[in-house]
């Protein structure tokens, strides 16, 4: 169906098919299993898949004669971006930088639908999940995979769809294992696997097709990652052969280290608390953040320009405090961006240590209007604009109002004013 829709220059990105031997091999029912698929279809950007035209498409001459030249369309799985997502990490470049085939450029990424390969790999890098491919949105993945690992099933394959028929045709009787529909094996992340790993089940990826310079580079990254987190190796097959092999080690569920939530990246970061080590990482998956306390003002331009809340601000007293949660950084490197004092640092980094706590970075004191004795900002920042405007020569008087409040210092102008205009009354008198 999807060929007939590809050669017809229709959305074959529309068409979703489910076999019920997948539901059968994976011990869940039918009617759950096309739920599921059709809640990961529904929830893709397929409707806004981009197409091209493509003259060397073999097309039949009834199909020419009935569509016309729509024919020669063709839709590609490329990623779509999310404007408003991106436009958050102001200093991401990871999808450009990570592009084997160079098809995205500028900030938000402009596709080259012409270079594109559909790979997904972009897609596998973005911090804030503001790119997508069409064919295999993260939640459906996800609510997929949940399906399966909620049904005990001991092994999940992420299979490209083009191979999943010769992999139904060449299982013997007897395998259970739970099949994942994928555009392409580079689009699977980091946090689906770890989770699927966490949850009891063995993740596989399967594809006949894949582009291979896609597949080195997800190898070198995700792949790697992957071993680091668990001590074994990502099982990447491109022969069915293979597969049945790897199938045949993974048929019983292991142990299960932590309990399923509806999010894959949550999952994830509690199978690497559980396991208790530090993890550096290649892909961005969490981030760890460090601040030279020298440079910090806590002036909080960190804090405002952090999307996920990992960085916040918090007053007590007389005190002001940054504070950082490690669960909530995605590594978007906003905060690095922001800072007018180049005082923040984020590595790839997940830290047992931080995770699931609220860690004070800097805090500082918070100095106090010379007249009436109002809080104003951090001593730090106020001695520095002190000494800034020092060093630019500026009247001392005016230096004086840094240490005042927004009352005091309009009240020690007007006073300023009503001299001037005292004085000038008596001379004209």
């Amino acid at each position: 169906m999807k060929e007939r829709a590809w050669r017809a220059g229709l959305n074959w990105l529309l068409v979703e098919a489910v076999d019920p031997l997948e539901a059968k091999i994976a011990g869940v029912g039918l009617e759950a299993l096309v739920k599921a698929r059709y809640r990961s279809l529904a929830e893709s950007g397929a409707c806004q898949a981009v197409y091209r035209s493509n003259i060397r498409k073999t097309v039949d001459r009834r199909t020419l004669l009935s569509v016309g030249p729509l024919a020669l369309l063709e839709y590609i799985d490329a990623p779509i971006v999310s404007l408003d997502v991106c436009s958050v990490a102001r200093g991401c470049r990871n999808c450009i930088r990570a592009c084997p085939r160079k098809a995205l450029e500028g900030k938000p990424p402009r596709l080259d639908a012409s270079k594109c390969s559909g790979c997904g790999y972009c897609v596998t890098v973005c911090p804030v999940s503001a790119l997508e491919q069409p064919s295999s949105p993260k939640k459906g993945l996800w609510e997929q995979a949940l399906l399966y690992l909620r049904a005990g099933t001991p092994a999940l394959v992420f299979a490209c769809r083009d191979s999943i028929a010769e992999l139904l045709d060449s299982l013997k009787p007897g395998v259970r294992v739970g099949v994942v529909p994928v555009g392409s094996l580079a689009g699977v992340s980091l946090d689906i696997l770890l989770a699927v790993w966490g949850l009891g089940a063995k993740p596989l990826l399967y594809c006949t097709g894949s582009p291979q310079d896609a597949l080195q580079a997800y190898k070198s990254t995700v792949g790697e990652d992957y071993r680091v987190a668990t001590g074994e190796h990502l099982e990447i097959v491109l022969r069915v052969e293979q597969l049945l092999e790897a199938l045949k080690t993974a048929s019983r569920p292991c142990r299960r280290i932590v309990e399923p939530v509806k999010d894959a990246r949550k999952t994830a970061l509690q199978v690497l608390a559980v396991a208790g080590k530090k993890v550096y990482l290649n892909t961005p998956l969490a981030g760890l953040v460090s601040v030279n306390t020298d440079y910090c003002t806590l002036c909080g331009v960190c804090a405002k320009a952090c999307p996920t809340r990992a960085l916040s601000l918090e007053e007590q007293g007389v005190l002001r405090k940054l504070v950082f949660r490690h669960e909530n950084c995605t590594l978007c490197r906003s905060c690095v961006e922001a800072c007018p004092e180049t005082a923040i640092a984020v590595q790839s980094i997940f830290s047992p240590e931080h995770y699931g706590r609220t860690i004070v970075v800097v805090e500082a004191e918070m100095a106090r209007c010379k007249i009436c004795g109002r809080p104003l900002e951090p001593k730090k920042m106020v001695e520095k604009i002190a000494r800034r405007l020092k060093e630019c020569r500026v009247p001392e008087e005016v230096i004086e109002k840094v240490y005042m409040c927004d009352k005091c210092k309009l009240k020690a102008t007007l006073d300023i004013v009503r001299k001037i205009s005292r004085n000038a009354t008596k001379q004209e008198s």
